[in-house]
């Protein structure tokens, strides 16, 4: 007994209402329905339906049955299609949200032997400085943000950790002082992101200093440049600024003090079924990062 096939038959004739609209539908004969709901009742041995003439009513068990067909039915279905999600090949235009060091350092040098491995993948990226709404489509990927507090309806990853660092040009230490303590800094220009909460706050260990003295920034790059140009000093990865303080146009502060390390996360829509160029584009950048 194919029984899949007979609750398939079942459900049918029980949204149907009638035996001869199945058999329509199915191009058989209505005896042919009769017959295999019959088969069906004696292997259950018990009666699904009453007969009144041509009308057909669940009875109480009939009802109770039916609600367990249809969970059934989609457990398969939902089977079926995982299946076919795994094995069908990534294609179309993939759209990720990443912060413009964090592509520069991480992704954008992986890319080329992503594609490679993928060449019926289209990129997309934009760049931007917080988490974008993830669940109205305006990206499939948010890559290498420090955000954890997500809406619930997404998946978050963590993807590796980083640490911050303080740091300012050397011209405006020349003119201000180089701080040797944390509470030092409470006279210094705190060059900050406008997307921070609070965005006026260090914290060193159990020690915490609030800043009067700021310059408010929406941009990464443009912080980076105020700090360069002279205007104060700043907090921000270690990955975005090791360039600065390598050629010395940036110089790290309070090297000794060491700030706590700082996750840095994915995030993707929850689904029952992740898409397979997000899954895939996932994969391979989660290798090359650990």
């Amino acid at each position: 007994m194919n029984t899949l096939a007979y609750l398939q038959l079942f459900t049918e004739i029980a949204e149907r209402g009638s035996l001869s609209a199945v058999a329509r539908h199915k191009n058989i004969s209505t005896a042919a329905v009769s017959k295999k709901l019959s088969v069906l009742e004696s292997h259950l041995k018990t009666q699904l339906f009453d007969r009144n003439g041509r009308t057909l009513k669940l009875t109480p068990l009939g009802e109770a049955y039916l609600q367990e067909c249809h969970t059934i039915l989609q457990q398969v279905a939902h089977a079926e299609q995982r299946i076919a999600h795994a094995r069908s090949e990534p294609m179309g235009l993939l759209n990720i949200v990443t912060g413009r060091y964090f592509a520069e350092r991480f992704i954008l040098p992986n890319l080329q032997a992503f594609l490679t491995h993928y060449p019926q993948l289209q990129i997309e990226m934009h760049v931007a400085e917080k988490l974008p709404d993830l669940k109205s489509g305006q990206a499939d990927i948010a890559f290498g943000m420090t955000q954890q507090n997500a809406p619930s309806d997404l998946i978050c990853r963590q993807v590796m950790t980083s640490q911050y660092v303080l740091s300012a040009s050397p011209l405006y230490l020349k003119q201000h002082g180089t701080p040797k303590k944390p509470e030092a800094l409470k006279t210094h220009r705190y060059i900050t992101s406008s997307h921070r909460r609070p965005d006026n706050v260090l914290t060193f260990g159990t020690q915490r200093i609030t800043f009067m003295n700021l310059l408010r920034l929406n941009d990464v790059q443009s912080m980076v440049s105020a700090a360069r140009h002279g205007l104060g000093f700043l907090s921000l990865h270690r990955y975005i600024v090791e360039p600065y303080l390598q050629s010395g146009e940036l110089v790290e502060l309070l090297p000794h003090h060491h700030r706590p390390m700082r996750p840095i996360y994915l995030f993707y829509r929850k689904q029952d079924y992740t898409d397979p160029k997000i899954r895939v584009f996932i994969d391979f950048f989660m290798e090359r990062m650990a």
